[in-house]
């Protein structure tokens, strides 16, 4: 099986996960980090 495909009805791409745990989504560091980037950001 590939890693990837093209979806022909709209060209999105596909993406196989193998079975078994992953992470998904952003660790409480990266939340912070984003939230530290955006509310510098903000004040200038």
């Amino acid at each position: 099986m590939p890693d990837a495909a093209i979806n022909p009805k709209d060209g999105a791409e596909i993406v196989f996960v193998p079975a078994g745990e992953f992470q998904f989504g952003l660790t409480d560091t990266q939340v912070a980090e984003i939230k530290e980037r955006s509310s510098g950001a903000a004040a200038g």
